[in-house]
């Protein structure tokens, strides 16, 4: 096992199965063995083309008419592409830090989507591709704050997506607050082509923090607003 301290990196296009492109050999005096092609090596998808985006817009307000965003309800939008086919089943991620939705739990009831369905643990989207509505349901796992998009129907190689998670989905922005394109919101999949455990997501607006005064300090790394430095609760 190389180690990741050793500084290899993987190709930025990633890899498909049992790439040719990966040799092994030896100069061994008691076998020298030339280059050949690997008998197994996984594939490997890339989110590419234009930047990953998360966006969101603010669906509570205040009485003057501007937005609550910190720890309130908020729509949500994921835009990606992957360079690898992804099947009918197959699901994209979006591990969000710090977000949850409406009750903290990924099976609270009366939750409603865009059509006033009630969706328990599942959530209805917009796919805003038009004839390309890969996407249309989605599940929510508030352990891993995980939002994870299913398709329907096969989505060709390098096919950009941009979901919207409505409003009325109930996901909540954090209230730790968030920088400018936070390496901690990660964009994967495990579509078999092309798996891909997490990556940044390219591009995400700030937010800012809102814990009280109440501590001296806040553990803000918890994903929520927690006394002190130490060890997250959960």
């Amino acid at each position: 096992t190389v180690p990741a301290e050793a500084g290899v990196f993987l190709p930025p296009d990633g890899m498909v199965a049992n790439s040719t492109l990966i040799k092994l050999s030896t100069n061994a005096s008691a076998g020298p063995v030339a280059a050949q092609t690997a008998g197994s090596s996984p594939a490997m998808g890339v989110f590419g083309g234009e930047a990953t985006r998360l966006r969101y817009a603010p669906a509570e307000f205040q009485s003057d008419g501007t937005p609550f965003l910190e720890g309130r309800v908020a729509s949500v939008t994921l835009g990606f592409a992957l360079n690898r086919v992804i099947e009918a089943g197959e699901v994209v991620f979006a591990t969000l830090f710090g977000f949850t939705r409406t009750g903290g739990d990924a099976t609270t009831s009366g939750l409603v989507d865009k059509n006033g369905t009630g969706t328990g643990g599942n959530l209805t989207l917009v796919d805003t591709n038009g004839v390309f509505a890969n996407f249309i349901n989605a599940s929510w796992d508030d352990s891993l704050s995980r939002l994870s998009l299913t398709a329907t129907q096969q989505v060709p190689a390098y096919q950009r997506h941009v979901v919207l998670v409505p409003s009325s989905a109930g996901i909540r922005l954090p209230s730790v607050g968030l920088t400018e394109n936070d390496d901690r919101l990660r964009i994967g999949t495990d579509a078999a082509a092309g798996p891909n455990t997490g990556t940044p997501i390219q591009r995400s607006p700030a937010l800012s923090r809102v814990c009280g005064a109440e501590c001296a300090v806040w553990n803000v790394e918890c994903g929520s607003c927690e006394c002190g430095e130490g060890v997250c609760s959960s």
